[in-house]
Parts: C-alpha cells; sequence; structure tokens
C-alpha cells in the first residue's frame, strides 16, 4: 500500500483557509441588512436626554432594553424635562468636566461646529467609515442629507435623524369643530373675513347648548410646537414662515416683520383678540391647560392651532371627530398661502463626546447604524412587533400600492414604554410612512397618519410658496454664527412686539415708528444680505 505523506505546512495553510473561508461565509451572512454585532463588549453608556413627562421613561422601555440587550451595553439616563434640557446642556458642557458620553438632543448647526472645533464632540467620519455601512450608503445616495450632516469643515460631528414627515412640512394649520358649524349652519370659512364672522358666532350664539357664555371661538398655546396662532392667520396678509421671517420673490429675499401687509394682519389680530374671540391666554397658557380646556364636556373650543389635532385632543375622545382641518385663509389681497418648512432632517439625536473610549464610540455608532435600517426604525418608532405593530397582508396603503405594516390598537397605549418615539437617529423615510395599511374608518385612530397626509395633500400642498428659503444654505463658518445669532435676536424681538401689539399694549399707530427703529438697531439689513448671498448661492 503506498504511503501518503503529509505536508504539515501545506495542512496548517489549507486549515486557514478554510478557518478564514468560514469567516467571510459567516460575516457576508451577518451583513446582509448593513449592520454586524459588535465584537467586544462596551462599557456603561451614560446618555443626557430629553424626557417626556410622566408618559415616557427611558429606563423602563422595552426598546432601551432590547438595545441593551443586542449590544452589550448598560445605558444610563439623565433626562432633563424639554423645556430645561437646552440650560442644562449648557451648565454641563461649561462645566468642563462632569458630562456624558452620548447627549440625545438637539444642537444647532454652529453649536456642533463650534463644540467639534473646540475637540468637545468627535468626529464621526472614520467612524462611519468603519462601522457604519448604513449611515455611509444613507449620505452616498442623499447629497441633501450629507450636507445636512457636515460642517463648514467638512467634519460631521452629527448624523441627522431622517424625519421625512409631509404633513410636518406644513404645519401651521387650524382645527375647528364641524359640530358647531353645523348647528349654527355655517359653512367652513374660506377667507379671513368669514372666519371673524365664524367665531363671532361661536362667541356669542352657544354653539355647545350648555346655556352658558363660555365658548373660546380660538385658542392654542405658545408653548406648543406650532401652537402661536401667527402660523395660520398672519399668512393671509403676508407670508410667514415662523423661523426665518423672510420671504422670497422673484429671487430677492425681504424681511416680513417691516412690511404694510405683516402691519395689516396685526391690525387683524388686535381686533380678533379687542373682541374677545381669541382666548386671552393663547400667549401665556401652558400646553397642559390648553389641553385640559379644550378636552371640556362639552367642547368648550371652536378653533385651535396645531400642526395635528392629537397633540391636543386624544385620538380614542370623542372629540377627536368633531373637529376638521381648514385649508389656509384668502387674504385682503385675494392670495392664499401657507408656511412651508421642508420636513426632512431633524436635529435631534446622538453626538458622542471626548468623554468616550473608542470602545464606547464604536458601540454608540454602531447603535446609531442599526437605527438607520428600517428594522431599527420600525422598532424605535413603534416599539414591539406584533405587539403595537405587525407585518400586513391584503391591504392597501396610503398610495395605493400593497401596505408592509398595520397598527395595533397598543400603539397608542403602549407605544411610549415600548419605544424611544421621535427619540435617537431613525430613518423615518416618506416611502416608510406611507407603506402603512390604511382600512375601514378614516376617523379611526389607527387611520390619523393617513388622514394627516390627506388633508395635507389636498389642503395644504396646492398653497405652498413657489419660492421659499430652503435649509441648509452655503454659509461660510463666520457666516453661520452671525446669521443664527441674528436670527434669534431678530425673532425674539419680532415675537415680543407681535404681542404687544395684539394684546393692545402697544398702539399700531403712535409705536410702529419706534417698534421700526428696533429692527434697525439689530441690523436686519445685513441679515437679509447674508441669507440673500447663501440663497443665490444655492440656486447657482
Amino acid at each position: 500500500m503506498k504511503r501518503i505523506r503529509i505536508n504539515p505546512i501545506r495542512s496548517c495553510v489549507i486549515l486557514l483557509a478554510a478557518v478564514a473561508l468560514i469567516l467571510i461565509v459567516w460575516r457576508i451572512s451577518q451583513d446582509q441588512n448593513g449592520y454586524t454585532e459588535p465584537e467586544t463588549a462596551a462599557k456603561k453608556l451614560h446618555i443626557f436626554a430629553t424626557d417626556f413627562g410622566e408618559k415616557k421613561s427611558f429606563e423602563d422601555n422595552w426598546f432601551t432594553g432590547m438595545v441593551e440587550e443586542k449590544f452589550k451595553v448598560d445605558l444610563e439616563w439623565m433626562s432633563v424635562p424639554g423645556g430645561a434640557a437646552s440650560e442644562k446642556r449648557k451648565m454641563l458642557l461649561l462645566a468642563g468636566s462632569d458630562y456624558p458620553e452620548i447627549f440625545m438632543t438637539s444642537f444647532s448647526k454652529y453649536e456642533q461646529f463650534q463644540l467639534g472645533q473646540n475637540g468637545t464632540l468627535l468626529p464621526l467620519n472614520e467612524l462611519i467609515e468603519q462601522f457604519a455601512p448604513n449611515v455611509k450608503k444613507a449620505f452616498q445616495n442623499n447629497e441633501e442629507l450629507r450636507k445636512a450632516a457636515a460642517s463648514p469643515n467638512g467634519k460631521i460631528y452629527f448624523i441627522p435623524t431622517i424625519d421625512e414627515c409631509f404633513h410636518c412640512s406644513y404645519p401651521q394649520k387650524i382645527w375647528m369643530n364641524k359640530m358647531w358649524l353645523d348647528k349654527l349652519d355655517l359653512p367652513a370659512p374660506r377667507t379671513y373675513e368669514e372666519l371673524y364672522r365664524t367665531l363671532t358666532a361661536f362667541k356669542k350664539l352657544d354653539p355647545n347648548g350648555n346655556g352658558a357664555a363660555d365658548e373660546i371661538p380660538l385658542s392654542g398655546s405658545s408653548a406648543m410646537y406650532v401652537g402661536n396662532m401667527m402660523g395660520y392667520l398672519m399668512n393671509a396678509f403676508v407670508y410667514y414662515d415662523g423661523e426665518n421671517f423672510l420671504q422670497v420673490q422673484n429671487g430677492k429675499v425681504s424681511f416680513i416683520g417691516n412690511s404694510p401687509e405683516y402691519r395689516q394682519g396685526l391690525r387683524y389680530l388686535r381686533k380678533l383678540y379687542e373682541e374677545g374671540l381669541i382666548d386671552p391666554n393663547i400667549f401665556a397658557q401652558s400646553v397642559n391647560t390648553f389641553t385640559e380646556r379644550t378636552n371640556g364636556s362639552p367642547a368648550r373650543v371652536g378653533a385651535f392651532v396645531a400642526n395635528h389635532a392629537g397633540a391636543v385632543i386624544p385620538l380614542t375622545s370623542p372629540l377627536y371627530r368633531e373637529y376638521e382641518v381648514l385649508p389656509p385663509l384668502i387674504g385682503p389681497a385675494g392670495k392664499r398661502t401657507t408656511g412651508f418648512k421642508p420636513h426632512k432632517f431633524g436635529s435631534g439625536g446622538f453626538v458622542i463626546t471626548d468623554k468616550a473610549t473608542p470602545e464606547q464610540a464604536e458601540a454608540i455608532i454602531r447603535i446609531i447604524d442599526f437605527l438607520y435600517t428600517e428594522e431599527g426604525t420600525m422598532l424605535a418608532t413603534y416599539g414591539k412587533e406584533g405587539e403595537v405593530w405587525e407585518k400586513a397582508a391584503a391591504s392597501l396603503d396610503f398610495n395605493g400600492n400593497p401596505a408592509k405594516y398595520r397598527l395595533l390598537p397598543a400603539y397608542y397605549t403602549n407605544r411610549i414604554r415600548d419605544s424611544w418615539w421621535n427619540s435617537g437617529q431613525v430613518a423615518m423615510t416618506n416611502r416608510l410612512r406611507e407603506s402603512f395599511a390604511v382600512e375601514g374608518d378614516p376617523l379611526d385612530p389607527r387611520n390619523y397618519e393617513y388622514r394627516l397626509y390627506y388633508e395635507t395633500k389636498t389642503k395644504y400642498e396646492p398653497y405652498r410658496p413657489d419660492q421659499f428659503i430652503p435649509p441648509n444654505l452655503p454659509f461660510t463658518t463666520e457666516e453661520l454664527q452671525q446669521v443664527e445669532l441674528l436670527r434669534n435676536e431678530i425673532g425674539n424681538y419680532l415675537n415680543d412686539q407681535t404681542v404687544q401689539f395684539v394684546l393692545g399694549a402697544k398702539n399700531l399707530d403712535d409705536d410702529w415708528a419706534e417698534y421700526m427703529a428696533g429692527f434697525n438697531k439689530l441690523n436686519v439689513n445685513y441679515y437679509v444680505e447674508l441669507t440673500q448671498r447663501a440663497y443665490d448661492s444655492s440656486n447657482r
């Protein structure tokens, strides 16, 4: 029998090659969704986050537990109420030593750059390249997203949340009690004059039928996101975006606060307030006070300003069915427009500070990358599959295509404790939002997102301005700092003076010259000049 000689060196080479092949196959199987399990355990991660009051806890939260188990981390939260988050964050950073590895909160573009330049925030470019294939792919496929992430020096200190939301791009909505309109045999108001007459009828004709003059024709809360009535009412007179306070006409940028049209709008608002048609507490009341008063029985509020009705009235409440959204008003010049703010990328999410070790930074960027997957987005936003949502079958989505997902009734009771909801860097695209099933009663709470989509598509999108100030204009580093400072100072002054004119503390005739002089002191012309230059550059 012929003896076979085994070459030990060749055998080792073959064995190593086989092991390498097995590892490659395993790695590919793990990478099918662009995600790989972390190879090493990370230390405890401390996170500063904005909480959502008693309804939400990051500690006692299903998704937090899932992330901890999946990524072998221990998340320790410093949760701060939304109103105090910005100030607390500044105090921590100024102290210089006692801040966490992660901030899960909003930073302005200039804050990101400033904190990155002084070394407080880690640049993420290399971490993305090594450990975040989904983020990398998203940047490659979406130049607008990459620009939103990059600082003027090209470094990325912050990965934006992909938060496409069609109805959120048109946030200046007003919701009116249809039952009151029907009882008084009134059509839904179309013009600013018809709105005045409708609110007057609400005040005088006891539409809630309780025999008491307790009706509040129009209410809201300036403390709520887009709860300021200015956005809806002022657009009947002059384009009002509520952020830049600028309009673009024939390519020319102009400030609206010193325009004759803005003054005309203030006269209208003053008239409504003086005649008791606007809630006297609208500028001062908290969100909780506003919602409590709105949810009384019988209904006391004829109309309220809100991005969406569910922010004010529980979707399971009978009151939810009483309110319908109105289109923008036709103004004295015969025009109808609405504020438009492309809602694509959020400023909330993780930043990694210099307190993080390399192992911690790797774990954090892997978590972010998972959130950028559709699976991660669904779990982070909605919670448990099978309890809060499920895959749809034999149903159609918003656009009449086969639906991918369906919400379950538990969504309206469990989503807060089961998910991070609107926190963290998810990839919530319009495609994903619109892939949910639309089934049964249009006013069923499970169809709420579709209702907002449909109402916005039919009643607001047709009145979008042709020209507007886009996000992420190409400012230089110095210009970015100047523009953010000017925008804040001018906006604060405009809002304060507006309230005083509406309340009657200032007179639109006697005090107008002094009001106008205030904008000169704030260098409003330079603010317009900087924006015009960047706007022109972005359109070349």
